[in-house]
This record gives C-alpha cells, sequence and structure tokens, in this order.
C-alpha cells in the first residue's frame, strides 16, 4: 500500500495550535500521528492498552513519552493538559467514559480533538469484512459524543485516499491488518465487492472518510 498522503496531518493543523501545548493522546496505536504532534507541542503523553504497539512506537517516534494505558480511566491529575487528542480510537473504548476522563484532565481553556472515521467510509465498509463489529462501534463513539455536544466548536470531514498497486496487494492488506492473515473465498469476493470496478484500476484507490471534532472547554 502507498502511504496515504498527509491531509491528516494538515487537518490536525487547521484545527489547532500544538505550539507550547502539554498534549495527552490517547490511544496512539503504533505512534502513526504521534511524530506529527511530538514535533509540534511543548510535550507529549500518548497512551495505548496494547503493550506490543507501546513498543513498536517507542522505536518509531522521537520526542514523546509512551505509556500502557486506557482512555477510560486515565491515571493523571485534574488539569493536566492543554490538549487530548483521540486519533481514530474513541471508537475502540467506551466514548462516554474516556472522553469524561479527557475533559477532567483538560486545563481550563483546554481542547479535546476527535478523527473517527465515518460510517459509511468505503474503508470501513472493507475493514467490517473482517471486524464485523465496527460500523456498530463507530455508532457508538458518534452518540458517545452527543451530550458534549454544546462544546462542540468546529466540525468537518475529509477523505484519506489509500493507493494499492495491485488486487492482491489491496487484499493482503486487509487480510494482514484485519483478518490475522486468514480469509475465505467469501472474504475476497466481499472485498472485491466492496470496491466495485476499482479492482481493474492502476493503482486501486480506496476512500476512508473521516470527521474531525474540535470540543472546547
Amino acid at each position: 500500500m502507498t502511504p496515504p498522503d498527509d491531509i491528516e496531518l494538515k487537518r490536525i493543523d487547521e484545527f489547532v495550535n500544538l505550539e507550547n501545548k502539554k498534549v495527552l493522546e490517547v490511544g496512539c496505536g503504533d505512534g502513526r500521528l504521534s511524530s506529527f504532534i511530538a514535533s509540534k507541542a511543548r510535550e507529549l503523553i500518548a497512551i495505548d492498552p496494547d503493550a506490543s504497539r507501546i513498543e513498536t512506537a517507542k522505536k518509531m517516534v522521537q520526542g514523546a513519552d509512551f505509556l500502557i494505558g486506557s482512555g477510560e480511566s486515565l491515571d493523571f491529575p485534574e488539569e493536566s493538559f492543554d490538549l487530548v487528542f483521540f486519533g481514530f480510537s474513541l471508537h475502540h473504548q467506551n466514548g462516554r467514559s474516556a472522553l469524561s476522563e479527557a475533559k477532567r484532565v483538560l486545563k481550563p481553556g483546554g481542547e479535546i480533538l476527535i478523527i473517527e472515521p465515518t460510517v459509511t467510509s468505503e474503508y470501513t465498509q472493507l475493514v467490517a469484512v473482517f471486524e464485523t463489529e465496527e460500523p456498530a462501534l463507530l455508532k457508538k463513539a458518534q452518540k458517545a459524543i452527543v451530550p458534549f455536544s454544546p462544546s462542540l466548536t468546529r466540525q468537518d470531514v475529509f477523505v484519506v485516499l489509500h493507493y494499492f498497486d495491485t488486487e492482491d496487494t489491496f487484499l493482503n492488506h486487509y487480510i494482514t491488518s484485519y483478518g490475522n492473515g486468514v480469509a475465505t473465498d467469501k472474504d475476497h469476493q466481499n472485498l472485491l465487492q466492496i470496491i466495485g470496478d476499482k479492482r481493474f484500476n492502476t493503482p486501486i484507490c480506496v476512500e476512508d472518510e473521516c470527521t474531525i471534532m474540535l470540543i472546547s472547554e
């Protein structure tokens, strides 16, 4: 897969000013977005419940403090951070609890930035071939944000484009990333059905529609 362009980074930069900010990234995974945040912020603490992904992030990213932790129960005192960032991670946890915890650790005037895939995104539908609960989890995360909507100061939708050189690389990406390397013939058919005639393009382009939201205190 060809790496996506930097539209995610551009949107983060448009929505928040990271300079001189102490940032908490909740659900950092392998640190894919952490490097950009660390390069701009005064301090970045990034957490994830997966110890192996935290170890990968430590090797890949400089200038950040990576810790094992859950957004549902943050091990930080009140008013500790200027910004809490959920990058494609809110739907992987109890969204209401995670957002309540994020508000607790925010300094007065702090902000919460959230990026989530949309339920109807082409990428989401492909992931759901293997992770069948993905659309339901995304809907649940959307509902978790509703109580915080009075503080929702900005929201937008953008599309990340993922390119695959061949049909095999396209199939292998989803089978490896979301099917643990195992797929049936029906899985292959479902993946190809979702992209339709795109399978005949070179390269194959998959659209990942995302929502970015800013909650300000």
